[in-house]
């Protein structure tokens, strides 16, 4: 007989069913992936919707109800960045994937993903253009760096599949800009001219070395970049002009030149509409004219059944033009501005901060907030982003230090609540306050606070190279200062706002500082640890790592320690790539040495005499096989490691390796991309954030801090139905704790354990089936939540059977 334990029913403190404030209902190993879908390649009308292929993956807009759905590979997709959409004979729309890949995506309206069509896994594929013709679609496509046709062919059934890669053009060329095809020939516009194929038969192959031919005309150039068939006749558009081809010869349609290279071509009515990137043009009496008089980037062209113009923009969304009013009406999703940060860093209150060239995004878990620099945007579309300072009619970001776009931020960390510090590679260093955009401040030459390059590096007076930017123990931002002409390398700001400079000469006999500062890290003695790189042309660019111990009196020099540590003391390169530290004083090194990854357990106290080693353990041995480039601590120690062009590695603060060293990549999670930039988290609730080239990837994972009590419990999702593929999920649990799910009564029917996985960490996981593996009645269940220590908490759960 089975026995049943019956706890005697106690008094309960009810937390409210649903999300609490400042939690997310994530349960550990969910992913997320936010993507820039602002960057429109493609877009088609589908009924009452207009589905987009975007940079970040398909954006679907409900014309109706005027909102936006935005899917990524997270649903469905095998990739987010698409370049092309087709509608096929069978009411679906292909998506064309980007690189690596290259994949087809066919999505069904209404329904979802329908199938994908792989192609060689063994080759990187970039594929941008679609055009269907009777049985067969036709794709152009980079395949290891070489353009390429791609040729997808019908099926009896209906479906449809790969069916081979055509290459063997009469020339050489570099890319292929369109395709299409025009009485039952391929056409491709191409950088060194317009190629086309031999007639297509029932049956048609491209691959023989007679297959395609030049096709050249008397009046037309060669840089055509973009087709249109309509009503028999063949559209070719070039930077500035437009020209139409009956099949026998070609003419110029007439007008001024229009700017920008040519992306679409659409005929509306009896006019022509030509989409290019600086904007819009229609031809009317045989002039060309911009509508609207905005010149924004136009990609691509649909109608919807209304007959309302829709366009795809590079950067702007998805945009209709109003005629009767003679303006345009932006549609645009909420998303970060851009796909690549390579900063980024997580407010005490959990707001995710992620910073480029052109700004800083800011996600609150459930918004996006754009905060971009003027400098960096035409003037007539500042209006269009979502959140913006109060434009004083200036520079956004004033400085007269050039934000040039090869200067990107190389680190980003918060001070306190709010004040935010990015530096850049470039251009000094920004201070933003988080909660008021238009309290800012931008650190440079022009205030004297920065020193540029100027006879040091390759940059003049007035370029800066900040590297990293630090917060200590105690509020201090630490800066570096890279090739700095007056030799300060190192500039700190105290809590109250005030400088101080720390200059080659004034660190030590060694020279702890030199002139290439990387990394800034703290250790828990609130002492400054800098990773430097080597360059052999700079005597002063030794590399190494110096540490400086200020004692806490930032403005008395007269106290200061500092120490350089190199290869003496078993550092196995000069060049720093990343330092990172635990709480407990474990420093991990990133160097260029044959021992790439090292570690050295810091001391409490360090002076002249301390034997300092640095040392590569089995874990460190096996990471220093791997092309490792950058470190991230967690808040439960576990060290991060960026691998080069293959996602990321993780030691674990006990030595093991994540996932049995493989880490988290593309073939194993739903990472957007492999090529990692940086890695931040949010302490509170675990979730890791990965900075990668085609967006940011979230995992939500058991390394939150650990939870005091229970004063924060909640459950989701609730009302919980049963049966169901995903268990319950019990939040906000101390560590080692265990659940007993009971009974009005109090009979105990399922206890939850960390032995049986049914407990990680925070989180605790029922299925709503007791001990015996049977499904639970529709009703209310106490939550009965311990730990070894003594705590107590019970909540409620409603189960409803279906």
């Amino acid at each position: 007989m089975i026995r049943r334990t019956i706890l005697p029913v106690i008094s309960v403190i009810i937390i409210l069913w649903g999300m609490l404030p400042g939690y997310g209902q994530n349960r550990i190993g969910d992913w997320q992936s936010f993507t820039n879908m602002m960057d429109v390649y493609g877009i088609h009308a589908v009924g009452d919707s207009i589905y987009a292929a975007t940079g970040g993956g398909l954006l679907v807009y409900d014309i109706q109800s005027e909102q936006f759905a935005q899917i990524t590979n997270i649903r469905d997709l095998t990739h987010t960045d698409f370049r092309d959409i087709l509608f096929d004979h069978n009411d679906r729309l292909w998506l064309a994937a980007g690189s690596p890949r290259g994949d087809v995506n066919i999505w069904e309206p209404g329904s979802g993903l329908h199938q994908v069509i792989p192609l060689d896994q063994t080759s990187t594929i970039a594929l941008t253009e679609l055009t269907l013709h009777e049985n067969s679609v036709f794709g152009a496509a980079i395949r290891n760096l070489e353009p390429t046709v791609i040729h997808y062919t019908r099926l009896e059934n209906g479906e449809y599949d790969f069916k081979d890669f055509y290459n063997q053009f009469p020339v050489v060329i570099t890319d292929i800009l369109d395709i299409a095809v025009y009485r039952d020939q391929v056409y491709l516009a191409t950088p060194e001219g317009v190629i086309r194929s031999d007639p297509l038969d029932e049956d048609p192959n491209l691959k023989a070395d007679t297959s395609w031919e030049m096709f050249t005309f008397d009046t037309a150039p060669h840089d055509i970049s973009a087709f249109l068939t309509e009503q028999d006749q063949l559209y070719l558009a070039d930077t500035l002009k437009v020209y139409r081809y009956d099949g026998n010869t070609v003419n110029l349609l007439e007008g001024e030149d229009f700017p920008g290279q040519t992306h679409a071509m659409r005929m509306v009515g009896e006019r022509l509409l030509v989409g290019t990137s600086r904007g819009l043009y229609r031809r009317d009496q045989e002039e060309w004219q911009l509508l609207g008089g905005r010149e924004i980037p136009v990609r691509a062209m649909t109608e919807s059944e209304d007959g309302t113009l829709w366009i795809g923009s590079g950067g702007y969304g998805i945009a209709t033009w109003n005629g009767a009013e003679g303006v345009w009406q932006f549609r645009q999703p909420n998303c970060p501005f851009a796909n690549q940060f390579s900063a980024m860093t997580v407010s005490p209150d959990g707001l995710l901060i992620a910073a480029n060239t052109r700004g800083v995004a800011i996600y609150d878990g459930n918004r996006w907030h754009n905060v971009l620099n003027y400098n960096k945007m035409p003037a007539q579309d500042r209006g269009l982003v979502d959140l913006l300072a109060v434009d004083n009619g200036e520079s956004y970001w004033s400085a007269d230090t050039i934000r040039a776009r090869a200067a990107r931020p190389y680190n980003a960390v918060i001070r306190g609540q709010d004040q935010l510090f990015v530096s850049h590679e470039g251009s000094g260093v920004l201070q933003l306050n988080i909660r008021d955009y238009s309290e800012y401040q931008d650190y440079d030459t022009t205030n004297a606070h920065l020193t540029g390059s100027a006879g040091i590096g390759t940059g003049g007076a007035n370029f800066i190279v900040t590297r990293d930017v630090a917060v200590d123990n105690e509020g201090v931002i630490w800066i570096a200062n890279a090739f700095p002409s007056n030799g300060n390398a190192l500039a700190a700001i105290s809590p109250d706002g005030a400088w101080m400079h720390f200059n080659l000469q004034a660190s030590g006999v060694g020279l702890a500082l030199n002139h290439l500062p990387r990394e800034i890290a703290v250790d828990n003695q609130n002492r400054i640890w800098i990773g430097s790189g080597q360059k052999e042309s700079d005597p002063q660019s030794r590399g190494g790592i110096g540490m400086l111990d200020y004692a806490g009196t930032l403005f008395d020099t007269s106290d200061d320690q500092w120490f350089w540590f190199n290869q003496s003391h078993g550092l196995s390169g000069m060049h720093i790539l990343s330092l990172s530290i635990t709480s407990d004083n474990e420093l991990f090194v990133v160097s260029t040495g044959e021992r790439r990854v090292q570690s050295y357990r810091i001391p409490q106290g360090i002076n002249s005499s301390t034997e300092v080693r640095f040392s590569t353990d089995q874990t460190e041995l096996f990471l220093s096989n791997f092309s490792i480039s950058k470190s991230y601590v967690d808040v439960r120690d576990n060290t991060w490691f960026i691998e080069e062009a293959n996602g990321v590695k993780m030691r674990k603060s006990n030595g093991e390796l994540l996932n049995g060293a493989e880490g988290y990549n593309t073939g194993n999670t739903p990472l957007i991309n492999d090529n990692v930039y940086t890695v931040t988290s949010n302490p509170k609730t675990g979730v890791v954030y990965f900075a990668t080239e085609f967006g940011i990837s979230a995992v939500t994972t058991p390394y939150a801090a650990e939870t005091q009590n229970f004063s924060e419990i909640y459950t989701f999702p609730s009302p919980y139905y049963v049966p169901n593929t995903q268990a319950m999920v019990i939040d906000q649990l101390p560590d080692e704790s265990e659940v007993k799910v009971m009974t009005l009564n109090g009979e105990v029917i399922r206890t939850l354990t960390a032995a049986d996985n049914e407990v990680r960490n925070r989180q605790a996981f029922w299925n709503g089936r007791d001990e015996q593996g049977n499904l639970v009645g529709s009703g209310v269940y106490f939550l009965y939540c311990y730990t070894q220590d003594g705590q107590v908490e019970t909540t409620k759960a409603l189960v409803i059977r279906k």
